[in-house]
Formats: C-alpha cells, structure tokens, sequence
C-alpha cells in the first residue's frame, strides 16, 4: 500500500509540462474570441449584457467583462488577460497570475454563457485544482530564481484532486452514455459523424465503413470507463495519457470541435511518470538565472490545513454534484458554492446518445426594394437554400457553431431576436444605401436515421422580426420540401419578386 500510494506523486516536470501546454490553449482561446470581440462581448453585439443578466445569469455569477458594454473596455480586458496567461505560461510570479488567469477566465466564461463548450468546462475545472498544485516547481522563471532545487514529484491533496477531477470527468462520460446507440447498436460514433454542423472533411472517409465505426463505438466507450480507473494504477498511468491523447486528437481529427479537442487531449499529462523524463536526459529544459525571490509552495505553510479542509469541502461537493447530475439529468442542483466557483459541472460529452437533428440555417434581411438577401454569417448576398457542400464551413469559428447550434434548441429561442438584430445592423453598416425592413431566421432541419442515412430537409421558421418589433414566438411552420425555396417564402407570405433572392 505504501509503494502504490508513493507511486501516485506527480512528477513535478509533468506538472510544469501541463502549465505550459494550458497557459498555450487559453492563449489561442483568447485569440479566437477576440476575433469576436465585438459581436459576442460588447452590448453592440448578438448578447448584450442587460439580455445576459435576464435570461442567462445566476445569483452566484460574477464578471468583470458585463460591467464593460464598450470595445474599448473589453479590448483593454483582453490585454490584461493576454498577460496574465503568458506569465503562467513561462511560471513568472505563478501564483499571483495563476489566480489572476483563472479570475478573468471565470470572468469570461460568465460574461457570455450561451456560447460555452465542453472546453471551456475542462479549463476551468482543471485550473482550479491546479492553482493549488506545485506547478511551477520545474521549468519556469520562478524555479530557476530559487536557491535550491526542488524535489522530482508532489503528492498532495491538490494533487490527488486533480486527479479525481480527472477521474469524474471520464467516469461520468462513461456512465453518461445509456442509449442504445452506445451500448447495444454501436452506432453512435457514425451518428456523430453525420452531424454535418462540425464534422471535417476526413469524416467521410469513415461514414461507409459501418464495421470499423462500431468497433471504435465500442472502443471509445469501454476506454472512457477504463480511464478513470488506469489513472490509479501508476504502471498503467502511461496508457491512460496515451490513450486519452489519442482519443480527443482523433476526434478533433475528424470532428470541428474547437479548442475543446486540444485541452482534453493534454489535461492528463501531468500523469506522465518520471521516468519518462529519466529516459531521455536532452528533454531536460533549463532557463537562465533570475534575480529575487525563488520558487514557492503555492499552499499558504500558516493556513496549509484551512486550504485543505476547504478542497477536501469542495472535492466532496463537486462529487455530490455530479452524481446529482448523473441521475436526474435535466435538473441541475442549486449549488450556489460551486456555481461562485465555476465548479459545476456536468460531462455529458454526446451522452446519453449524439444528437440526431442536424441542418443549417439560412438567415434573410428583405430590403425596403422587397428583394432577400442573404444576412448570414459567411456567403455572398444571394439567398442559397440548397444544402451547402460542407455546412461545418458556414461557422467562423467555433463560438459561432455553438451560439447557433445553441439558438436552435428551443430552450435557448430568446437569444434568436438579438442574434438577428445584430446581424442585421451588421449588414445595415455594410450596406448603409440598401436599408431592410424585416428579418428571418430559418433552419433547415435534417435528421440523422438509425440505419446511417439522413432524412428529407425540413425547413423550420425560428424567428421574424419587422423592422421596428421583434415576434421570436411566431409558429415554426415545417415544410417537407425544399426546391428553390420559393414555396416557403409564399407560405409565409413573403415571396420576392425576383424569383428565388
């Protein structure tokens, strides 16, 4: 028992490898949404912070970034954030900027929650356990000002729940996953392949291979369970960290799932054993000397018992949480503690089957001349309705992807009126002299069958808005067919005179 207990330290060069392949992520993160800045951060955009706080905010949240409806304001936030996560990356002054990261990173995150993924859980979740954890000991500006050298491995409580975060995260996935589709017909890794909205070109190279899609059904399934469990077992930590790597960059490969693919496929590799390190002396990183003050315990020595009575709190917390989670699916606890902290969490990761209702949208302005054109996101200004040759590539980003994917849900309909008026005032800008009268917001819904095929387009109106009201209830009529579209704009009583604009 005492050999297996030693076996669990985490080597500290492992630790510092995974600081720095996150500081990199939340870098990139950063970049991506700063190509939004305005659109998804400021009250000029498609979320303005007064809908935030009515429709998508908690007692228990709280962010700078609402208090800042300017781009100037939010541009000035993202530097300041840039900097603290650059200093995190090379471990300068870790704690202090480690804890700043994570502050403006929750800041972020709560500033904007309806355009969140499963990355962004990973980053928060994560971090939390990490700040306490002596990640900066190896390979950063702090260490090389200390005076003596650190030890090659920690086991702590911080550590031991970074693990068990771990831990919940790939248990949970597996548990998650009661549809058939899972764990009796092996379809479910082909039904994600179907969802046209994120998967890559590469995805169609598996679509006509049914076999070989059932067996990594079953792969990625059994492989989740048996995770949680390897990263317990030190000789088999390796496997685990291969094996987690491999997954989320084969589903990255194959699926557009943004940022989330890269930060699961490193959050593991703190787990990488010592003598990994060991094997290979050249992979031992040296920095130039410092002056000042050396390396620190990120745990407080006069409170170290306070701080491990509060993460032994919160591990008990987030475990009750998720196992609340696990058995009544649709209702979240109230958990006010958690949810200051960001620490809730829930990983139903394509659980408890992929969804089966994929499509694209197609957004329409009518000018005051009666002509369509198209408003969307990306495309020219002719209104297309047939199918696009890769629907993935209609999304910017994917901040965008989940925004609408998220609009889509009707759960989620109120953010289609303020999505619509912005991107109308965008094309107001762009086209100052072609001023439109109404809006539209259409989604042509195509399913996923169980047998591997896709069922006919149905197009759905979610939203119209005049030019001075907003109707987001306006029944959602459904239409079999598709044609030119011309049939659904005279349903609607809004037919162009110029046949299909």
């Amino acid at each position: 028992m005492k050999k297996w207990w030693q076996g669990l330290a985490l080597d500290l060069r492992s630790l510092a490898l995974l600081r720095i392949m996150m500081g990199l992520l939340l870098l990139l993160d950063l970049g991506i949404r700063a190509t939004d800045l305005q659109a998804h951060y400021t009250d000029a955009g498609c979320q303005p912070a007064y809908r935030v706080l009515q429709w998508s905010w908690n007692l228990a949240f709280w962010s700078v970034h609402l208090a800042q409806g300017h781009w100037l304001g939010q541009a000035l936030l993202f530097l300041v954030t840039a900097v603290a996560y650059a200093c995190l990356t090379v471990g300068y002054r870790t704690r202090l900027f480690g804890w700043l990261s994570w502050f403006l990173l929750i800041s972020m995150q709560n500033r904007n929650p309806v355009i969140l993924d499963g990355g962004d859980l990973y980053f928060r979740c994560l971090m939390f356990w990490l700040l306490f954890c002596p990640w900066a000991a190896r390979w950063s500006v702090d260490a090389s000002r200390a005076g003596t050298t650190p030890p090659t491995s920690a086991w702590n409580l911080a550590c031991g729940a970074y693990c068990w975060q771990i831990t919940l995260i790939y248990a949970f996935a597996y548990l998650l996953k009661v549809g058939n589709e899972w764990k009796v017909d092996g379809t479910a890794v082909q039904l994600a392949l179907l969802l046209d909205q994120i998967t890559s070109p590469p995805a169609q190279l598996l679509v006509g291979h049914p076999d070989l899609l059932r067996f990594l059904n079953f792969a990625v399934l059994y492989f989740e369970g048996a995770a949680a469990l390897l990263i317990w077992i030190p000789r088999a930590r390796l496997l685990a960290v291969v094996g987690l790597t491999g997954l989320h960059l084969g589903l990255g490969s194959f699926l557009h799932l943004g940022v989330f693919s890269l930060i699961a496929s490193v959050c593991s590799w703190a787990l990488l054993p010592g003598w990994l390190w060991d094997r290979w002396p050249s992979w031992r990183l040296t920095l130039p000397d410092w002056p000042g003050k050396g390396y620190e315990d990120p745990s407080p020595r006069p409170s170290r018992l306070v701080v491990n009575l509060l993460l032994l709190f919160l591990l008990m917390r987030v475990t009750a949480f998720n196992l609340y989670w696990g058995r009544h699916w649709t209702v979240m606890p109230n958990c006010p503690d958690l949810r200051l902290l960001r620490l809730d969490q829930q990983w139903n990761m394509f659980a408890p089957r992929p969804l089966a209702d994929d499509g694209y949208f197609v957004i329409v302005g009518e000018t005051q001349e009666g002509d369509w054109v198209n408003i969307g996101l990306t495309g020219g200004p002719e209104v297309r309705w047939d199918k696009p040759a890769r629907v993935a590539s209609c999304y910017p980003n994917a901040r965008w992807r989940k925004l609408m994917m998220n609009a889509f849900l009707p759960e989620n309909q109120v953010w289609r009126a303020p999505l619509l008026d912005y991107l109308g005032s965008r094309w107001q800008r762009r086209h100052p002299h072609r001023p439109l009268r109404s809006l539209h917001l259409y989604f042509v819904l195509e399913k996923s069958l169980p047998d591997g095929q896709e069922g006919p387009l149905q197009v759905n109106q979610l939203c119209y808005q005049p030019k001075r009201a907003v109707n987001d209830r306006q029944a959602a009529s459904t239409y079999a067919t598709l044609g030119t579209g011309l049939e659904v704009l005279r349903a609607f009583g809004r037919a162009p005179d110029r046949g299909g604009k």
